[in-house]
């Protein structure tokens, strides 16, 4: 409760000296609340207090204290399965949720991950003094075929490892980097080197090597587009999307 109200000076046992808390030192400005959804329950109606009546008032102090907040919240929950769980308020539901947006997981974006891979490891380099090599469009490939679970923390700790390493990884590293539920070339991944020899082994083309991996996956589910979807660790809808983008339909 202090970490959000703050608190004086003597309130409890460890308070050793007055805290502002987040609300007042975020005051007339914006505070971003991540993984809102793990706020204990019993903390919720003060949070909504807090919302609503723009005052909050620190452990240990008898008066309340202005504190105009705009909040942003973010979370990996179904905060709506929450509240019928009775593991979140509705009332402090609705008030959080006035403007929505809801951001995909990394597996059903899939073109993002060259993209956000790109961006960590040039932030990786520069933060360790690491000269700045493009990464190679065959591992490029390789992680957007990759599933995931962990969405985009599981790439940015992924891209780090790289840095430190100083070279990209082999075929086999990488694989062995990965969650072996998630991994692998007979289900998830798909190995640019188990491409057919009439294939030109010069031409990497992401759009290339993804709609090739589409076109493996189809023959192997015999057309069965729910199976191939599995297999690419993607869902369904995201399959279809890419049968239209390379007119596979």
């Amino acid at each position: 409760e202090s970490e959000f109200v703050g608190h004086e000076k003597g309130a409890f046992t460890d308070a050793q000296a007055k805290r502002k808390g987040l609300f007042r030192a975020a005051d007339g400005g914006t505070l971003f609340l991540d993984e809102v959804g793990e706020i204990p329950l019993e903390l919720q109606p003060k949070l909504l207090r807090a919302l609503e009546e723009k005052r909050v008032r620190p452990v240990g102090m008898d008066r309340e204290v202005p504190a105009d907040v705009r909040v942003i919240g973010a979370t990996n929950r179904d905060l709506l399965y929450e509240v019928r769980q009775g593991r979140f308020r509705k009332d402090l539901y609705y008030r959080l949720a006035v403007v929505e947006l809801s951001v995909q997981p990394l597996r059903e974006r899939r073109e993002d991950i060259p993209l956000l891979a790109t961006f960590f490891y040039e932030q990786g380099c520069l933060r360790s003094g690491r000269q700045v090599h493009p990464l190679s469009e065959e591992l490029l490939a390789l992680l957007s075929t990759y599933y995931f679970p962990g969405n985009v923390r599981e790439l940015k700790n992924l891209v780090e490892r790289i840095v430190i390493l100083g070279r990209e990884p082999t075929e086999k590293e990488l694989l062995a980097w990965l969650d072996p539920e998630h991994a692998g070339c007979s289900d998830r991944m798909i190995s640019v080197q188990s491409r057919t020899v009439d294939e030109p082994s010069e031409d990497l083309h992401l759009e290339t090597l993804e709609r090739m991996a589409i076109l493996r996956a189809l023959e192997k589910a015999q057309g069965v587009q729910s199976t191939a979807a599995r297999l690419l660790g993607i869902t369904r809808q995201a399959l279809d999307r890419r049968l239209k983008k390379y007119h596979l339909e």
